[in-house]
């Protein structure tokens, strides 16, 4: 059976598994919650990567002025813009083209 938090048969601790699995939970919260939005399937990887900073820039005002737990809201929105890029990129035939 393969483990998907295994990579190239280097497995990860115990404590690392929980963490990504946290982390991936959140994610898959956030994007239910934005559920209603397009698919990023339909997005250019410029506009998902111009989303991204500003993500990031929303993560960086919630560590500064708020919660721990809504700092880490910011974390999993960022990390699904990054997630989106990439599987983006798994369907384009061209290098990293980001227009």
């Amino acid at each position: 059976m393969n483990d998907p938090l295994s990579l190239n048969g280097l497995r990860l601790e115990e404590s690392d598994k929980a963490s990504v699995q946290s982390f991936s939970e959140t994610m898959v919260f956030k994007l239910r919650k934005n559920s209603h939005k397009a698919h990023w399937g339909t997005m250019p990887i410029g506009f998902l990567l111009s989303r991204l900073h500003e993500e990031i820039g929303e993560l960086e005002l919630a560590l500064a002025f708020e919660t721990p737990e809504a700092a880490r809201l910011e974390c999993a929105d960022a990390g699904n813009f990054l997630m989106m890029i990439h599987d983006n990129l798994l369907r384009e035939e061209l290098p990293c083209k980001s227009t």
